[in-house]
């Protein structure tokens, strides 16, 4: 185990000058030298590829998100950072544990929920959440935004390729192309409509997430995309019925 250590000292880069690099045993030493410290930059990792994504509009791409956590965790050990994170990683854990404690012993004693959260009792207007709260929100709406974004994006692109699609119909009516088969470029439209309406869906589902005051105006939007697919609609069904009228 003594040689596992060593050998963990030696790819990390931990300056032993600088932070306790032996516990009293070998698990100890892994926990403090490995576990928490990789913890804590795997959490600070995060926060950090959320942000550069969320700005990139690339919140949903999983293999760009693991390649920029793999850059940065390579990124600090390489540029000697690890052992900062290693001292750090102490303290945060102290004081997070200190901040919990001391929330919790506010809410037990003085008052519970009501007290804390803003009520007329002991530490009226102190609310310990309300800082979570919002930065949680702030998240919530900055991911949602991206998703939109993408969302939006994608419905643009589609409603673009289904009235070429229906392009395509009515030119092949007018002047059919030898073995052109009109029922399977109707089945192929009706196919590609039914899917831009589930991604319509799944935008209109974002709206109905309460993230407090954000105004998403999403519901105008979802009926703007369907209205468009109801006038292609239309246009394919004028067609439709032709068909069957010639027959």
């Amino acid at each position: 185990m003594a040689d596992v250590v060593q050998i963990l000292i030696e790819v990390l880069k931990i300056n032993c000058s600088v932070v306790q690099c032996s516990y009293a045993n070998p698990m100890e030493t892994l926990f403090y030298l490995l576990f928490f410290p990789s913890v804590f930059i795997i959490l600070f990792v995060y926060m950090l590829v959320d942000f550069v994504m969320n700005r990139a509009g690339t919140t949903d791409s999983k293999i760009l998100r693991l390649l920029l956590s793999v850059s940065f965790y390579a990124f600090i050990v390489f540029q000697d950072l690890y052992t900062f994170f290693v001292g750090l990683s102490k303290v945060w854990y102290l004081a997070l544990i200190l901040i919990i404690g001391i929330w919790l012993v506010i809410r037990i004693f003085f008052g519970g929920r009501r007290d804390v959260s803003g009520g007329s009792g002991f530490m009226p207007g102190f609310n310990v959440t309300s800082g979570i709260g919002d930065s949680v929100k702030r998240k919530l709406h900055s991911t949602l935004s991206g998703k939109e974004r993408k969302l939006k994006k994608k419905i643009e692109q589609e409603l673009k390729n289904l009235e070429s699609q229906v392009n395509i119909i009515e030119r092949e009516w007018k002047n059919p192309s030898p073995g052109t088969d009109m029922s399977l470029l109707i089945r192929e439209y009706n196919s590609h409509k039914h899917y831009i309406l589930g991604i319509i869906d799944e935008l209109s589902n974002l709206g109905k997430v309460d993230v407090g005051s954000i105004d998403w105006d999403i519901e105008k939007l979802g009926k703007k995309y369907e209205e468009k697919i109801m006038q292609l609609d239309n246009r394919v069904k004028d067609i439709t019925s032709r068909i069957k009228r010639k027959k």
